[in-house]
């Protein structure tokens, strides 16, 4: 049979594998069929040389300066190991010289007998060629299989530096290796030589002390691995492995979890849950390492990336049915702490992977007859043997069997699989501690805890099974309990909060059920508990917070009973005005709840309302939305709209005084702080600035204008939600045009309420929030005529004549409402500037010089003529120098003149004043030195206190 001949490739123009397709993970085998050219006979190698010899390290062999006279016979010149790996690689590549066998041996000999004890980084691309020629051909010529053990005996150990920077510029090289090995190992089929690259692979990962001094760094090969497709093609091989090379294959797997989450990705995605779960085995000797690299894979999962969603992952139907059986082996032969773990493994796997098939792989079955055998016992089950007790290992098998039926009630197919009927009796069963287990009083709690937070789901997701198991009784008989025997606030909130998230279903049957319960009374009763309590700490306004939550969606029911919830509100609004000294910040939600049910309960019932008016609720009212943050306020002014529309608490309105504020400069207040926080654009002075809009803050420009508007909604509309200026507006609407009666009945009253009194701000301000509703339409009309726009729909004639007169009146409104304000501007600019010149007149027409000096006068004859006065400033005077003269033991006195004294400062003196017990008090004539200071000046003091320098 004669060969094919094909044409001379150079060593340049082979293309380079790459090795870090994912996609060709099974790489086919391809046998090349050899060239035969026609052999010469073997002559002996001369080669050698001068010692002088350098050989290039360019490994050309025609660069070797031996000279022809000097060759003697038997002798090598030095080798250079790079010129041997080129060389040997491109023999091998060469289609017309790879048959040249003997020569390609002796070459491999002498690169292995020359290389240190691993490979040379920068040799890296030619080894891969070189090994990947021998695996090929290993079958064919027994010449290579010696030499294959002995190069890959040299890839045990990791690769050699050069220097220090070969690791950063042949870093891809290096990735390239790492996917090499996962190829060899596709390749190979010996177990000698499978143990080989097994063991490169493990010491590529595994961190020990380096073998060589100038090997690549551990952390650089961690990187390499990460980087490669190693942790891919290994994750593949665990698929189809043998027994010995699975057990390999797991340790290997366990030291690439441990790298980093991107390699843990990376085997996710290629089903290394799917192929370790289905092959997972209790009674293997790789059970514990199989269940740590799992548990590493889904600590791993938690962490997204870009490159790695789990949404779409998942172990199989095949993989959960393992994990269902071995669940179920473990529970039989009481394993309690790898039934735990399995139990925590399903747990994982229904957090992360929300398309988990628990109902075709019969997991949420079994969880559901484990729920309740645990309560109930386990006859008629697959579990008749096994029974549980109240240890540790139990209670945590407890915890994790409820945190599993929340999971399972997010898809109602499977809790319908999971047996309602049975699970919600067993869940039941633990708020009763009479009729469940003996456990510790911390264990307890926690499971109540737990039972009534998987109560609340379930009940979302099977209302009627609720219902007729008798749920409601029996959460508001726990709640109530707390009244008899008080427990944990935790656990109270836990109730409270189940409670509430039942209610909010708005399902009527079981909304109904909890009123004739007399829901109302027990929540009131217990918020008046709490409230009462000395310290009103932050579990407690939890528990109040969902109370009132509570309360304010059982009130559709309409209930005939109310009990005394006015009472109640307005003792938490007087406890949030007027706090403890201990007790925290009160939370915002707690109040905005407390406000949110005052609303309704006054809305849908007139006593209710009569009795918080009655009761001075709208001082309190008021109170809270002046000294209360913006969300408050909202919610706030919606409840005093309620009040304004009954029209019944107009005299408390009228009356009302914060800090001597009355009512209106307080509205006026909070419209233009919205309007600031909003960024509506406004003159320095309050002045509209933006006469086309007027009220548009930036939000709602932004909305209009500056983005692709949706044709189905109006920033217009959506702007008046959780607003306070509608509500500013509906509040002086309603005492303005409805009420106008009342409030004059009331102001002529109590002579309290005049707007003339009211501040140039505030008026300007008042011209725009009494004028909100047109400018709020015509905003909503110019919104109108851009859509058209926009849409390209052309209206008729007369509509397109309508929305233009709609849109300039609103601009007219406009200019006309700045104008209004720029005259409020004028007026009180023309009456600042006449009560000025009135006061100039004033201070013309008296005579204050005259006057000044008319006091000064008086002043100086009392203080001559009366004697009291004279002995009042004497003795002042003389306590002054008694002060001065006290002096510490250890202080330097510094004497000078005292500013006040009634006498003429005369200097370059030196006076000693004498004085007796019996003096009169009169000053004695100063004492000089008529010798040693003859050019000192003395004085002489008349009876007048002036002195006279001689």
């Amino acid at each position: 049979m004669e060969p094919k001949v094909s044409s001379t490739v150079k060593l340049s123009e082979l293309p380079k594998r790459n090795y870090k397709l994912g996609t060709a993970i099974y790489i086919p085998i391809v046998i090349h069929i050899l060239v035969v050219t026609q052999v010469s006979k073997k002559s002996s190698i001369i080669t050698s040389v001068d010692p002088r010899f350098q050989m290039s390290e360019h490994g050309d062999s025609n660069s070797c300066e031996c000279e022809s006279e000097k060759v003697v016979l038997d002798q090598n010149c030095p080798q250079n190991l790079q010129w041997i790996v080129r060389k040997l690689a491109f023999l091998m590549h060469d289609e017309i010289a790879t048959h040249q066998l003997e020569r390609q041996t002796d070459l491999l000999d002498k690169f292995i007998h020359l290389s240190p004890r691993a490979f040379w980084l920068h040799d890296i691309p030619y080894i891969i060629k070189i090994l990947e020629h021998l695996f090929k051909h290993i079958n064919t010529f027994c010449l290579f299989k010696p030499r294959l053990k002995s190069l890959l005996n040299l890839a045990i150990v990791p690769p050699l530096l050069e220097r220090a920077s070969d690791v950063l510029e042949l870093g891809r090289d290096l990735d390239e290796y790492c996917s090499f090995l996962g190829y060899m190992l596709i390749e190979v089929q010996e177990v000698e030589l499978r143990d080989l690259i097994l063991l490169a692979i493990t010491n590529l990962v595994r961190k020990i002390a380096p073998i060589v001094v100038n090997s690549v760094p551990h952390q650089a090969l961690l990187q390499s691995v990460e980087r490669s497709q190693l942790p891919t093609v290994v994750t593949k091989l665990l698929e189809l492995a043998d027994e010995d090379l699975f057990d390999a294959l797991l340790d290997i797997c366990w030291l690439f979890v441990k790298i980093s989450d991107a390699v843990c990705h990376q085997m996710i995605q290629e089903d290394a849950l799917d192929y370790i779960l289905t092959r997972i085995n209790l009674t293997s000797a790789n059970f514990v390492i199989s269940c740590k690299i799992i548990w590493r894979l889904l600590e791993a999962s938690r962490n997204e990336t870009d490159r790695f969603k789990r949404n779409l992952l998942g172990p199989s139907r095949e993989a959960l049915r393992c994990l269902q059986s071995l669940l179920r082996t473990l529970t039989n032969n009481n394993n309690q702490i790898y039934r735990n773990f399995i139990m925590s493994v399903i747990l994982h796997c229904m957090d992360l992977f929300p398309n988990l098939q628990l109902n075709l792989s019969g997991l949420a079955n079994d969880i559901g007859v484990l729920c309740s055998a645990t309560e109930f016992g386990t006859g008629g089950t697959w579990i008749t043997n096994v029974t549980f007790g109240t240890n540790d290992y139990d209670y945590e098998f407890k915890k994790m069997l409820l945190l599993a039926i929340c999971y399972c009630s997010k898809l109602p197919l499977t809790l319908k699989i999971v047996h309602p009927k049975r699970i919600i009796p067993s869940l039941i069963r633990i708020l009763t501690p009479e009729l469940s287990k003996p456990w510790l009083p911390d264990q307890q709690v926690k499971l109540i805890s737990m039972a009534i937070n998987a109560l609340h789901m379930v009940a979302q997701a099977v209302p009627n099974e609720f219902l007729n198991s008798n749920g409601p009784l029996r959460m508001l008989s726990m709640i109530e309990r707390f009244n008899v025997q008080p427990y944990d606030l935790l656990l109270l909130r836990d109730c409270l909060k189940s409670i509430n998230a039942i209610a909010t279903m708005k399902h009527k049957e079981i909304c109904t059920s909890f009123v004739n319960h007399d829901a109302f009374n027990i929540l009131t009763v217990i918020c008046d508990k709490l409230l009462s309590l000395a310290i009103l700490s932050l579990n407690s306004q939890e528990c109040l917070t969902y109370a009132f939550c509570a309360l304010e969606s059982l009130i559709f029911v309409k209930p005939k009973k109310w009990g005394n919830v006015i009472d109640l509100c307005t003792k938490l609004l007087g406890r949030v005005l007027t706090p403890h000294v201990q007790d925290p910040v009160i939370n915002p939600k707690l109040v905005i709840c407390g406000l949110d049910f005052l609303w309704e309960a006054v809305a849908w019932d007139d006593n209710n309302l009569q009795a918080f008016v009655g009761s001075g609720g709208v001082y309190l009212l008021l109170d809270l939305i002046s000294a209360s943050a913006f969300p408050i306020k909202v919610v706030g002014l919606g409840l005093l709209v309620e009040l304004c529309d009954a029209g019944t608490g107009i005299p408390y309105l009228i009356t009302w005084r914060n800090s001597g504020q009355p009512l209106f400069p307080a509205l006026l207040t909070i419209f233009r702080d919205e309007c600031m926080k909003m960024g509506v654009r406004t003159s320095y002075d309050g002045t509209v600035s933006d006469v086309e809009f007027p009220l548009m803050g930036q939000q709602q420009w932004y909305e209009t204008f500056g983005i692709q508007k949706d044709l189905y909604s109006t920033p217009a509309i959506v702007d008046l939600l959780g607003s306070c200026r509608p509500k500013v507006y509906a509040i002086i609407n309603l005492l303005y045009n409805r009420h106008n009666l009342s409030v004059d009945i009331a102001n002529e009253h109590y002579c309290m309420f005049n707007l003339d009194n009211l501040k140039t701000e505030d008026k300007i301000t008042l011209h725009l929030a009494e004028n909100f509703l047109a400018l709020k339409l015509g905003e909503t009309w110019m919104e109108v005529s851009r859509d058209l726009e926009n849409a390209g729909v052309l209206p008729l004639a007369i509509d397109t004549a309508f929305v233009t007169q709609l849109t300039r009146r609103f601009h007219n409104w406009s200019q006309h409402i700045r104008i209004s304000q720029e005259k409020l501007l004028e007026q009180e600019f023309l009456e600042e500037y006449n009560t000025e010149m009135d006061f100039y007149k004033l201070l013309r027409e008296s005579k204050l010089i005259e006057s000044l000096q008319a006091l000064h006068e008086l002043r100086y004859i009392a203080r001559t003529t009366e004697r009291m006065f004279r002995f009042a400033e004497k003795t002042k005077q003389c306590r002054q120098a008694e002060r001065f003269g006290n002096f510490s033991a250890n202080a330097i006195p510094h004497r000078t003149f005292m500013h006040d004294i009634k006498v003429t400062t005369v200097f370059k003196q030196r006076v000693s004043i004498q004085s007796k017990q019996n003096c009169n008090w009169d000053i004695p004539t100063p004492i000089t030195d008529s010798e040693e200071n003859e050019n000192i000046p003395t004085a002489r003091f008349s009876d007048s206190l002036e002195s006279e320098s001689d």
